[in-house]
């Protein structure tokens, strides 16, 4: 939360809290209510922006997510866990996203709110006579800088843009049907040969293997040898 001591009109060049421009509906009496509804608005773009976070964080996750879900049928790795890793199994990711998605995200998004706290802040000018009561004039208010909101703008519309351009431009060649995360369809993909004991902590991948007794392929992850399947072949 920033604080601004000055009021006036007209300086539209002033950065930040340097600024004296005051959003004129929100002007009250700098008493507790007054200096709780404007921290309540001058916070709620905050909380706007937060939101707006999760919405991009989850896309990019979903893109990440298919890409290394779909990997395992060309490449053998170990399985992601969220409990302590055995064998040749990997931790999750520390912020969900691989480290490249990850931190050009978190700095922006660190960024983005850093200069929306200079755009829209709270403003409270206490007028007091030698005696400390205050004078009527003092007021409590939002205020707000347009060089700030301006530069907020443009960083806010160039993450968008590349998140769009990024979405757009994303393509991927199918070779493991995907799942949304739906976990019925991959306890589907995950019943290896009864041979092949503790897959879950060595390197698998995701292919076509023969069953004991079945007539039908089957296609699973394994830790033993597996082939990509063919079009127009059933599988189990």
């Amino acid at each position: 939360m920033a604080f601004a001591f000055a009021v006036g009109r007209g300086d539209l060049g002033a950065w930040g809290t340097s600024s004296s421009l005051i959003i004129t509906a929100t002007e009250s009496t700098p008493t507790a209510g007054g200096v709780l509804k404007n921290a309540f608005l001058a916070n709620l773009p905050q909380f706007v922006l937060s939101v707006v976070y999760f919405m991009i964080n989850r896309i990019c996750t979903s893109i990440c997510s298919a890409q290394e879900w779909n990997d395992y049928a060309i490449h053998r790795k170990g399985l992601r866990v969220t409990e302590t890793p055995r064998g040749s199994q990997r931790s999750t990711h520390f912020f969900q996203l691989p480290y490249r998605w990850a931190i050009p995200l978190t700095i922006a998004q660190g960024f983005l709110h850093w200069l929306l706290s200079q755009s829209v802040f709270l403003v409270r000018v206490d007028m007091r006579n030698r005696e400390g009561v205050l004078y009527p004039t003092s007021i409590c208010a939002c205020g707000y800088s347009p060089l700030s909101l301006a530069m907020f703008t443009l960083v806010f519309l160039g993450l968008i843009s590349t998140i769009l351009f990024l979405v757009l431009r994303y393509s991927m060649e199918v070779y493991l049907p995907p799942v949304q995360h739906c976990s019925a369809v991959i306890s589907a993909a995950c019943h290896p040969p009864s041979d092949d004991q503790k897959a879950n902590i060595r390197k698998v991948q995701w292919g076509v293997v023969s069953m004991p007794g079945s007539i039908v392929e089957h296609c699973t992850f394994t830790s033993q040898e597996v082939s990509l399947p063919k079009d127009g072949t059933r599988y189990a």
